[in-house]
């Protein structure tokens, strides 16, 4: 077993205050100004909250209207230690607490002797001069949603803008076809990369850090679009807004709008996840069938090269999608659009609501009922578990205005 060293927890704006000159010196600076963020209402499907008991993530958001961007921080870190593709951060004997989102201790070998303290396997070092953390736990590299949500951004911001100067970035090793294929798109990047293994440890002079960035599911901030527009660019792909978007407040995005008769001209897609193993829809071929009716595409990406899922969301009006990673595509969706997302009672999870928001997109959901399980789950198990959609509501629902 590797030898354990105990480090304690302190977030980053402490150890700024501890370390303000020397060997293990730090500063932070503001990323941006701070600014509030329109949330689009739920305009159809189930507009009202379930009369059922439901679990909701951010908790009782069922209505909110905005989020805040306020105090949003770049850290600079000398000598700063990066613990595998986790991205662990450690800074003499502390650990920067905003790097341990998406870690999940007992899971990587890891020991917590208190609430305030971690033990990290002590490993060979390997040394960098100067890098940017674009590092996002367990999840980085393992899910779609999250590798464009949160290891990207910091990415798109030095492509773009040259935020963080001549740092390399940071990033996680590359564990699937569509991680290759996104940084194909951006070779320049690809080929300046430290590609974080799972057991490495980088010692590295001055790291640069934001941690609104790489923790960004909730919290999507409006420039991350400038990436993925240049993304959608480099893939060849078209995507132009609807004619909604000028009465938004969010037309202040400077989006450019589309006759009615190009609305009329592009694809409805339905985005099955009937190839998942978790979390299935027990009727979805019944709901699938609905759609297909009313002039829906039913589709799954799985296996789809990375560009010809750009191309094609790009040339979406209408997405619907039980919630899931794929429903991250609707980024490249021209803004305007519409999304319908399925939920089920155990896991309203609002986070590609609010990537919506900066798109924009119009957007409502419909809320399921999972099967009752007999045996004895934990909650995160409980939240795998079967479920069903209301047809009827379903057919409703795309059949009508103000979906339609």
């Amino acid at each position: 077993m590797d030898q354990m060293r105990t480090y304690k927890i302190l977030p980053a704006d402490e150890i700024v205050r501890l370390f303000p000159s020397g060997e293990f010196a730090a500063a932070s600076e503001r990323w941006c100004t701070d600014q509030t963020v329109e949330i689009p209402a739920i305009s159809y499907g189930q507009v009202q909250e379930p009369e059922f008991d439901f679990w909701q993530w951010p908790p009782n958001n069922w209505r909110e209207p905005s989020y805040r961007l306020q105090d949003i921080k770049l850290y600079r870190f000398k000598n700063a230690v990066v613990h595998g593709e986790l991205g662990v951060i450690t800074v003499g004997d502390y650990c920067v607490a905003e790097s341990l989102h998406m870690v999940f201790p007992q899971m990587h070998g890891f020991t917590k002797p208190s609430e305030t303290e971690i033990g990290l396997p002590e490993m060979a070092v390997d040394r960098i001069d100067s890098a940017f953390h674009a590092l996002c736990g367990y999840v980085g590299n393992r899910n779609y949603a999250h590798w464009w949500i949160d290891v990207l951004p910091p990415v798109g911001y030095q492509l773009l803008e040259r935020r963080f100067g001549d740092a390399v970035p940071l990033l996680p090793q590359i564990r699937a076809g569509y991680q290759t294929q996104c940084l194909d798109l951006i070779s320049e990047v690809r080929d300046r990369a430290v590609f974080v293994q799972q057991d490495q440890c980088l010692h590295v002079s001055e790291l640069q850090f934001v941690p609104s960035l790489t923790a960004g599911d909730y919290l999507p901030q409006p420039g991350n679009m400038d990436f993925v527009n240049e993304i959608k660019s480099r893939a060849g792909a078209k995507g132009v807004a609807m004619p909604e978007a000028r009465s938004w407040p969010w037309s202040l995005f400077g989006k450019k709008s589309t006759s009615g008769a190009e609305r009329r001209n592009m694809r409805r897609i339905y985005l099955s996840r009937k190839d998942a193993p978790a979390r299935r829809m027990l009727n979805e071929d019944a709901i699938c069938d609905i759609a297909s009716r009313h002039g829906f595409e039913v589709l799954t990406t799985t296996g789809m090269p990375l560009v010809e899922q750009i191309k094609l969301f790009s040339e979406a009006s209408h997405v619907i999608s039980p919630h899931g990673a794929g429903l991250a595509n609707t980024m490249f969706c021209p803004p305007g659009g519409s999304m319908l997302e399925l939920h089920y009672d155990n896991s309203v999870n609002w986070s590609l609501r609010r990537l919506a928001s900066i798109v924009p997109l119009r957007y409502g959901c419909i809320v399921g009922r999972q099967e009752p399980q007999g045996a004895e789950q934990s909650e995160e198990q409980a939240k795998q578990n079967p479920w069903t959609l209301p047809e009827d509501v379903f057919e409703r629902v795309i059949s009508s205005a103000p979906f339609v």
